[in-house]
């Protein structure tokens, strides 16, 4: 046995405890332990969530675009704003669904084997017990951290790709009613003001 384990706990800094601080020690790690696991369920719940809020947009987003060019709209801006939605949410159903793989998660406990090793070799049980979920707690908090940083990724492909649709879209609703007030202001017809004639003939004055 190694003199630390991965959070960097001294194997002599376990084995001087007493055994009754050792069982507390040992309480509180399995509490932690436990929290860690309801953690990583909640994070698998979440990503799962948000996986089946991208699926139907990218279906509606596809869909859109479909019905766009079958019905011949053409303003520029609504195709690329789909676009932009499209891959966004595509990166982002990516990233969620990584977050979902199977990992390699500690769970509490010891089998009898190890146990029954561990009780030879160290003399005690329950500081076996407290090494090994000093080990797991800091090998699961690894992996809790690294899909709360896939999950954010997610999110911020979505909302990115989402914001910068509205832009797009805004403009070319923008752009449309710009090029319709024109066109319309373009075909008026001028209005020519009347101006009176005047005469420039000469005048007689009777002699």
């Amino acid at each position: 046995m190694g003199t630390s384990d991965r959070n960097g706990l001294q194997w002599e800094t376990v084995c001087v405890l007493q055994q009754e601080p050792a069982k507390e020690v040992l309480r509180l790690a399995e509490l932690r332990m436990a929290a860690s696991l309801d953690l990583a369920l909640a994070s698998d719940a979440r990503s799962a969530a948000l996986v089946g809020v991208l699926a139907p947009a990218i279906a509606a987003a596809v869909a859109a675009i479909g019905a766009m060019y079958a019905g011949g709209y053409h303003l520029w801006p609504l195709p690329i704003a789909i676009a932009v939605v499209l891959i966004g949410l595509s990166v982002a159903i990516v990233l969620a669904i990584w977050s979902l793989r199977p990992a390699d998660f500690f769970v509490p406990g010891l089998s009898p084997t190890v146990s029954i090793e561990a009780g030879e070799e160290v003399g005690s049980i329950v500081h076996a017990a407290i090494w090994n979920l000093s080990a797991g707690l800091r090998r699961n908090e690894a992996r809790l951290e690294r899909t709360a940083v896939l999950f954010n990724r997610a999110l911020f492909a979505a909302m990115t790709s989402i914001l910068l649709a509205a832009v797009l879209i805004l403009s070319a609703f923008a752009w449309d009613l710009n090029r319709s007030f024109s066109s319309a202001h373009q075909g008026e017809a001028p209005v020519e003001e009347q101006v009176p004639a005047v005469e420039t003939g000469s005048s007689q004055e009777p002699h």
